[in-house]
């Protein structure tokens, strides 16, 4: 009889452990949002939109640096995930928009992040979220992108000279601005 209840304590144990990490991998591939910061080469506000194209809500100063979370993509417009918007400026601010719109967008291509290979590593933007896909770009520098979409880890993008697009695992980037993430 004790040693069913120890096996049974095992098992349960067991099944916890397993539990765990398969929620663990759940969470990851999960990710609802995206973290980029804002690099709006106009020099002029940037604009926040209550729908992709839609009304001006709000502008964001371009005397700031900018970090975001982003989400559902739809067409190169992003929602901006609730309250994510947070601005260095001579003091930290945080910016809502929830009081002029349901959910703020904001365009692609005033989106950026770049990437982490900063000892020269050879990374690669594939034609699929799969190492096992064609090259559509091989580059050893440290480049910066723009987010299209993303997925299970990936992340599509396009540079900032427009001339090459693909996926690129997202632990390839880096979304601060002022820091390299290593």
């Amino acid at each position: 009889f004790l040693s069913t209840i120890t096996i049974n304590n095992m098992n349960i144990k067991r099944l916890v452990v397993v539990f765990v990490v398969m929620f663990s991998a759940f969470c990851v591939s999960a990710q609802k949002s995206l973290e980029v910061y804002i690099d709006d080469t106009t020099g002029t506000p940037t604009n926040i939109r209550s729908a992709p194209n839609g009304k001006i809500v709000g502008s964001l100063p371009d005397t700031c640096i900018y970090m975001l979370d982003i989400k559902n993509p739809q067409n190169g417009w992003w929602a901006i995930d609730d309250n994510s918007v947070f601005g260095i400026c001579s003091t930290d601010t945080t910016f809502d928009f929830s009081n002029k719109c349901k959910t703020a967008w904001i365009h692609y291509s005033v989106l950026g992040f770049s990437t982490r290979n900063y000892g020269g590593q050879r990374y690669v933007l594939f034609s699929q979220p799969s190492e096992k896909s064609a090259e559509n770009f091989a580059f050893t520098e440290e480049i910066g992108l723009r987010p299209l979409d993303f997925k299970k880890g990936w992340v599509y993008v396009e540079t900032y000279d427009k001339k090459h697009r693909g996926w690129i695992q997202l632990e390839n980037i880096c979304a601060n601005p002022l820091t390299n993430c290593c």
